[in-house]
């Protein structure tokens, strides 16, 4: 129950917002980041706090947390790896921005498949963490627009309350058959 899959990132990341968002709230966010996090922004009329990249492209752990321990938001997001930098964030210091979080954080990982590394096994520990991947990316399949989100069983109860009931057509949950009966063999294109 820590699973729901939905028609691309982006319904489901709007699906997020919906559910963890409230107008005119606040969200703290990398710069560069994402473009369609800052459309949600808009849309939701969120003050946006966004937090640089060090000079050599490294993630800004000490800016995000002192951001924290000085600000309230209701959501942070990051894209690890960092769409469009490439920069990464280990388990470590994630865990810091988890401890130090009073809200959600979103971490997009899409491309995580790319870089061999991934925050799955966090989700047991922290409630605030949600994982957000893209099966369109992970195997190379965009126009199937696929997606999942990781997160403890109340998030992800509250997401299927704002997800339409019918978001699966029968062609990708044939598209996810096949992606799973091949996963192993697909996955090597990876490396």
């Amino acid at each position: 129950e820590q699973l729901a899959i939905g028609k691309g990132m982006t319904l489901l990341l709007r699906s997020l917002f919906d559910l963890l968002i409230n107008p005119f709230g606040s969200i703290l966010v990398l710069n560069p980041e994402y473009e369609f996090i800052n459309t949600l922004a808009e849309m939701y009329q969120l003050e946006v706090t966004a937090v640089d990249f060090e000079r050599n492209l490294e993630f800004p752990l000490e800016n995000i947390i002192e951001k924290l321990q000085n600000n309230s938001y209701d959501l942070i997001y990051f894209s690890n790896p960092n769409n469009p930098t490439g920069s990464m964030i280990g388990p470590s210091k994630l865990t810091k921005i988890l401890n130090a979080a009073k809200c959600p954080v979103i971490v997009d990982e899409c491309y995580a498949p790319f870089a061999k590394q991934n925050m799955y096994p966090l989700l047991e520990e922290y409630t605030n963490l949600i994982l957000v991947r893209s099966l369109a990316s992970e195997y190379g399949i965009g126009a199937a627009r696929l997606g999942y989100i990781l997160a403890d069983q109340e998030t992800i109860s509250g997401l299927k309350k704002v997800l339409s009931p019918f978001l699966l057509d029968v062609f990708s949950e044939v598209v996810i058959t096949v992606l799973l009966e091949y996963r192993e063999k697909l996955l090597l294109r990876t490396d």
